[in-house]
């Protein structure tokens, strides 16, 4: 018999809900990635964050190369700034696809400016003395 009384609030309890394989799938992706994302930096990542950040399209490409290019991109940040949040600093680089910097050329096949690129040439001392007129 339903409750007709205005006073009575009636509460449903929430069923939990199954684990699919989808759940498991993204699961093991945080695992994954906490993990590396440790690994690299030294720090602790805050699941929730690293969650969120998951969701974003084309996530899984972006944390991969940022775990791939950190060495390089973090040795030259902190040689400059001190900073305090090495898994922010990660994930500042995988979002804004930040590439290592490039280093000098050290090919034989550099660029060089044609400025003040004059053929040379020897004269005698002759040569030179004929080159002068008297007053």
């Amino acid at each position: 018999m339903p409750n007709t009384d205005k006073n009575v609030v009636v509460v449903k309890k929430d069923r939990k809900k199954k684990n699919t394989s989808a759940d498991y799938k993204i699961d093991e992706k945080i695992k994954y990635f906490k993990q590396k994302i440790e690994e690299v930096t030294g720090e602790v990542v805050v699941e929730e964050f690293l969650k969120e950040f998951l969701k974003e399209p084309g996530a899984d490409v972006k944390l991969e190369h940022a775990l791939k290019v950190y060495g390089e991109i973090s040795r030259v940040i902190l040689t400059a700034n001190d900073i305090q949040n090495p898994v922010g600093l990660l994930f500042y680089i995988a979002r804004n696809n930040v590439q290592p910097p490039k280093g000098k050329r050290t090919d034989a096949t550099r660029t060089r400016s044609s400025f003040n690129n004059f053929e040379q040439h020897e004269y005698s001392a002759e040569e030179l003395e004929s080159l002068f007129e008297s007053f």
